[in-house]
């Protein structure tokens, strides 16, 4: 029963109740590691094209696909909605989260490419460090938001710059 309240139905990864717990132990101690922040842009519009049932089995596959890129004692958690999470213990340089969270942003866009044949869906990810960011689960988790949130700024900014550009070059050419 105790497993069965630690892990979200959907997706069957540990859900936020029992991230939070694990996080709260460790940060009581001399751990480092990193904590990553996640969710799917423009996901709402998949739900309100392809359905909720299509929006179920893509949650299902990005779950997949973050515990493909999860070593051994990495966890991996869907605490609501289309927000994930991923612990990844051990010293982590900013470098290397870097490294990771592009590996998985490719990852991600492979599957939604060739799997439902959707484009534009792209994980926006933050991440904080423990203890660099933080030594307690509310800063980290916090910390990693609010990461997330200026990359999925970012990633906006980015679209809205190639659409005007594309608007431009499509005006040139008419």
């Amino acid at each position: 029963l105790q497993r069965f309240a630690s892990l979200d139905e959907l997706t069957a990864l540990y859900n936020r109740r029992y991230l939070g717990e694990l996080l709260d132990k460790l940060c009581k101690g001399e751990n480092a590691f990193a904590v990553f922040y996640m969710d799917l842009n423009h996901f709402k519009a998949v739900n309100d094209e392809l359905g909720h049932a299509a929006g179920d089995a893509i949650l299902t596959e990005m779950g997949r696909v973050l515990k493909g890129a999860c070593r051994e004692n990495d966890i991996v958690a869907r605490i609501g909605g289309d927000e994930f999470v991923m612990f990844l213990p051990g010293a982590f340089d900013w470098q290397t989260g870097k490294r990771k969270i592009g590996e998985i942003q490719d990852s991600l866009r492979t599957v939604m490419i060739t799997t439902w044949g959707i484009r534009g869906i792209r994980a926006s990810i933050g991440a904080a460090l423990c203890p660099e960011d933080g030594m307690d689960y509310e800063t980290l988790f916090k910390a990693a938001d609010e990461a997330m949130y200026l990359d999925k700024e970012q990633s906006k900014n980015r679209n809205e710059s190639r659409e005007a550009g594309e608007e431009k070059q499509d005006r040139t050419i008419s």
